[in-house]
């Protein structure tokens, strides 16, 4: 397989609020399914303070966080998108 960069920005194809997550989280933790170009879909988490701005087909932005986790922010809330 040859890796390819993706565009870091895709839509909302579910998500959910975990209000128990997995040890090492607190609550409440942001999940969705994010759809990037070529249909690829990934599992990224999202920040709290966004849960209301989030909704199944919004525009996000896909980034890596310091720990190497996948994250996403509304496509709204992101000032800068060149630099992501």
């Amino acid at each position: 397989m040859t890796p390819i960069e993706l565009n870091p920005e895709g839509k909302v194809v579910s998500f959910s609020i975990l209000q128990m997550p997995p040890v090492g989280f607190e609550p409440p933790v942001l999940l969705a399914l994010i759809e990037l170009e070529h249909g690829a879909t990934v599992l990224c988490l999202g920040e709290e303070r966004h849960i209301k701005d989030t909704a199944i087909g919004s525009p996000v932005v896909v980034y890596y966080d310091d720990d190497g986790r996948l994250r996403f922010l509304p496509a709204s809330s992101v000032p800068n998108r060149s630099s992501m």
